[in-house]
């Protein structure tokens, strides 16, 4: 891999770290567990 494409894939894991951690944070309370719900199936994507 080039530096180009491992610069990509390390930027989309922070990506989705950061997906997860919201979707953690979202899921604390029951109304903004939706939104929380959202975000983890984001981070899945991406991951």
């Amino acid at each position: 891999m080039n530096g180009l494409s491992m610069n990509m894939v390390t930027l989309s894991y922070l990506g989705a770290s950061v997906c997860f951690i919201q979707a953690l944070k979202g899921l604390s309370h029951p109304t903004t567990a939706r939104r929380g719900n959202t975000f983890g199936m984001a981070g899945m994507l991406v991951a």
